[in-house]
């Protein structure tokens, strides 16, 4: 199953490749032809009815779907154009209450294979490894060159082909192949940056696709995750790099007190633990590693770390504590899950 959450909503993926979801239904972005709220799973049909989906993924008050064929859906709000549908009178309709197509692509043939949302905003991933954004762009999210909302997807240029793509609520970053067998894997961030969001060594927006350099030069990064004012990367070594705001003690960095980094930072108590997976929430963090351990920090009033307490932040990634099944089917004491995590999926306002 594959799961994606919205500020208010849900959206899952079956087996079968039936979407569900259910929470507040404000905007349309259930997708139940209504905006009404549910609180209990509903199957988003219409022209996803004869659909098998693939990927969903979740905005503010919209959501996208990719159904196994590459073709995108799209449905909720639709104030900046999120939605990818463009309009003949070039304005945003307001909401779209089921499912719609996007076909606006600007190149003929698309095949998209991954999606990502940002709270206003909408990313799409080729097999071809190219890059189309859309909905708005006021601080350069959609690494178009300027700060103008996009009603339809627009390539999004790069000289290279890209891997991976990841939204936070106002920045994205991008994962390139260099081609050279120990280089690939280069991290290209874009859009807000007063955070240290975008790990460029300063404060400022990027209208276009940079290359973070730094600490990450010469690191092989595999993973890319981008949330509310940070974002984080993941090496083949399993090294974990994070950077962005420390409000909340999300770099691990005792040391920095409140302070942003604006450029990626190791984090060194999780250099031998080989994560396989990292994940960015608004601000905290969780990394999962090869043997299922799940290691969280950062913000935890609200109990999102999971670790049995409510605090205001933990600056060091603590294992998450699951109670196991007895015999009889009750649970048990707390202790590690058995079985492994496999994947790893928040959105960057959890």
């Amino acid at each position: 199953m594959t799961v994606s959450c919205g500020v208010n909503h849900t959206a899952a993926i079956d087996r079968n490749g039936k979407i569900y979801t259910f929470g507040n239904g404000a905007d349309g972005r259930l997708g139940l032809d209504s905006l009404g709220s549910k609180i209990e799973p509903c199957e988003v049909q219409h022209e996803l009815a004869t659909k098998r989906c693939v990927r969903v993924a979740c905005g503010w008050a919209h959501t996208v779907a990719l159904e196994e064929k590459g073709k995108v859906y799209t449905w909720g709000s639709n104030s900046f154009g999120q939605l990818g549908q463009g309009s003949m009178d070039n304005k945003p309709s307001s909401t779209s209450v089921v499912p719609q197509q996007v076909l606006r692509f600007p190149a003929k043939g698309v095949k998209i294979m991954t999606i990502s949302c940002g709270a206003w905003h909408t990313m799409a991933l080729s097999e071809q490894g190219a890059v189309f954004s859309w909905g708005g762009g006021a601080y350069g999210q959609l690494g178009l060159g300027d700060v103008l909302s996009s009603l339809s997807p627009a390539l999004v240029k790069f000289n290279k082909s890209v891997l991976a793509i990841a939204c936070g609520v106002w920045h994205s970053l991008a994962l390139t192949d260099e081609g050279v067998v120990g280089q690939t894997g280069v991290v290209w961030a874009f859009g807000r940056g007063s955070g240290g969001e975008l790990g460029l060594g300063d404060f400022e927006c990027r209208f276009v696709p940079t290359v973070i350099k730094g600490t990450l030069l010469g690191e092989r990064v595999m993973r890319i995750s981008a949330g509310g004012w940070n974002s984080a990367a993941l090496t083949d070594k399993g090294h974990v790099f994070v950077w962005g705001h420390n409000q909340y003690s999300q770099l691990a960095a005792s040391a920095l007190a409140n302070k942003p980094s604006p450029e990626p930072r190791k984090i060194e108590t999780l250099q031998m633990m080989d994560a396989s997976g990292v994940s960015c929430g608004p601000a905290h963090m969780a990394v999962v590693t090869k043997d299922g351990r799940l290691y969280t920090w950062g913000r935890g009033d609200r109990g999102q770390l999971g670790h049995g307490l409510v605090v205001d932040k933990e600056s060091v990634p603590r294992l998450v504590k699951a109670g196991e099944e007895d015999e009889n089917g009750g649970g048990g004491s707390l202790r590690l899950v058995s079985r492994p995590i496999q994947w790893l999926l928040t959105s960057p306002w959890i």
